[in-house]
């Protein structure tokens, strides 16, 4: 059976589209503030728990900088910052209906009626959390980096490439059925990889600027569908509508064995 999803990244505060219709998943590439704090989590959260849906998977973005313990210890400002931030912060995600803060890893989800995808989430390099096999979704901040001339989801304002390369042969090793992104609002849009024909690296591009009632179809083994769903774009007031996606992952395995 299929699963619909609506896909979205780099919200920053204030961008976060509604309304918007059913899915079954939503799926949030990172940014959702501008620059962290409390106050503008729990609106993120608060913006997330409106939509309808049964699930809404979250990742952390750069700008979502007290989401990262780590880096938020590394450039605390004493006296001005508070260091706890970060714990009362993923608190904050803990509590909330339906909304998953993801660590880097594998994740399996099932609905209540028993559909199940599995789900990766790396914050770097595909080299730094390798991508098993099998992986029906993955989930990350930044683009990668084919070697392709005729790749556009990470060009940046100068038209400069801004993907990772080390992610790409990761996603290349793995094939998901979907990998998608933000970080580089530029590059919205979306591009599928047909593995067959990867000498040619059988790239579109399929973009399709507005779409949010249109679906992509993703259910064939050797295809890869990439979305950059960044939603604010560069220019002030600039918006890009998330995507949807629809794939039955139990037929794309059944197809694959």
């Amino acid at each position: 059976m299929s699963i619909r999803f609506l896909i979205m990244s780099d919200t920053h505060d204030d961008a976060f589209p509604a309304p918007l219709p059913p899915a079954d998943g939503i799926l949030h590439c990172g940014d959702l503030t501008n620059a962290g704090g409390l106050a503008n989590y729990q609106h993120a959260i608060a913006n997330l728990v409106s939509l309808t849906a049964e699930l809404k998977l979250v990742i952390a973005g750069n700008h979502d900088v007290s989401l990262d313990p780590k880096w938020w210890a590394a450039n605390l400002n004493p006296g001005r910052d508070d260091p706890l931030e970060p714990q009362k912060a993923h608190r904050l995600f803990h509590v909330a209906h339906g909304i998953h803060l993801l660590d880097e890893g594998t994740h399996t989800f099932t609905l209540a009626d028993g559909r199940s995808f599995t789900d990766r989430f790396g914050a770097g390099a595909g080299a730094n959390f390798p991508i098993p096999e099998g992986v029906d979704i993955v989930m990350t901040h930044g683009p990668p980096l084919p070697i392709s001339d005729r790749w556009q989801l990470d060009l940046g304002q100068a038209g400069e490439h801004c993907g990772c390369p080390k992610l790409w042969r990761a996603i290349e090793r793995a094939k998901p059925a979907m990998h998608c992104f933000g970080h580089i609002h530029e590059g919205y849009g979306v591009q599928v990889m047909d593995w067959d024909k990867a000498a040619t690296r059988g790239f579109g591009p399929w973009a399709f600027p507005g779409l949010h009632e249109d679906e992509l179809e993703g259910s064939l083994t050797q295809t890869t569908v990439f979305l950059n769903a960044a939603v604010m774009g560069h220019g002030e007031g600039d918006r890009n509508a998330p995507w949807g996606f629809v794939a039955d992952f139990g037929a794309r395995r059944q197809a694959g064995s």
